[in-house]
């Protein structure tokens, strides 16, 4: 009922992220050409990127940033890959991430690679399922989000 977070993808190369750094001619790059990085490429760069960026989600008074950034990339992926949004459970991925480390009844933050292992493993699940809800942040997800 969600996406399948598949470790093997180089998540990385897609959006320019190679050795050295992020460089935006590794995402405009095309084989057999000389890469130049200009005011020009960033422009580009950005309007490009704004066809498929989302408005920054509001945790509130929660620790999940961790969650919030990893679902924010995966959401971006599938619009990337899909052509459309689909919006997944950010509240999900911050209780799965937190329980590797037995964390998951207190709001005190998520490590990205526990996140990371939690969605290889669980998956996440689509926001509808599982909304956020500050009060409801420390409660196990329901079956449901778990399918």
């Amino acid at each position: 009922m969600g996406l399948t977070f598949t470790p093997e993808f180089d998540f990385y190369r897609p959006l320019g992220f190679l050795a050295g750094g992020w460089r935006p001619e590794a995402v405009f790059h095309v084989p057999g050409t000389v890469a130049k990085t200009s005011p020009t490429s960033f422009r580009h760069l950005a309007t490009f990127a704004e066809r498929f960026q989302k408005v920054v989600e509001d945790q509130k008074q929660t620790n999940s940033c961790t969650a919030n950034a990893m679902i924010g990339l995966m959401e971006y992926m599938f619009r990337m890959e899909k052509g459309f949004w689909e919006e997944f459970s950010r509240p999900f991925s911050y209780w799965t991430g937190r329980s590797y480390r037995g964390m998951q009844n207190q709001d005190g933050g998520a490590i990205i690679g526990d996140v990371l292992q939690a969605a290889g493993e669980f998956g996440v699940c689509l926001d509808p399922v599982w909304q956020f809800d500050e009060a409801l942040i420390n409660t196990r997800p329901n079956e449901l989000a778990f399918r």
